[in-house]
Order: structure tokens, then sequence, then C-alpha cells
């Protein structure tokens, strides 16, 4: 309850569906997230942990255009 309330406060826009991300797509942040999902259960953490991570990874995607080099 309490992440589904921050979440919604958080008021994360959707990048994935703006221009504001042209060199990110839904393949690549899900295998980003496929792999921290792997690499969660491996190290037994707890869910918090995998929630934070990606919400962080959310959110740094958010704050501005990253460009492949």
């Amino acid at each position: 309850m309490f992440y589904k309330l921050s979440e919604t406060e958080g008021g994360l826009r959707d990048y994935m569906n703006s221009n504001s991300q042209p060199d990110l797509n839904a393949k690549m942040r899900a295998i980003l997230t496929d792999w921290l999902i792997e690499v969660h259960r491996k190290l037994e953490l707890m869910p918090e942990s995998l929630y934070l991570t990606i919400n962080i990874v959310d959110r740094q995607d958010d704050t501005g255009v990253r460009r492949r080099s």
C-alpha cells in the first residue's frame, strides 16, 4: 500500500512513450529489469530492494535525455 501511494505521489511521467528518451526502448528496459530480478533472486534480497532499484532506474531515466555513446 505504501509503495502504491508513493508511486502515485512521485509523479513520474511516461518517459517510454515520449520523445524524451529516443535511444531507450521498452525492450531495453525489459532486459535490464529481467537482469535486476535475476540478481535479486540470486542474492536473496528483500522485495523492497528490487522495488527501490527499479524506481531509482525509472527516476534516472525520467530526468533527461540519455544518448548512446
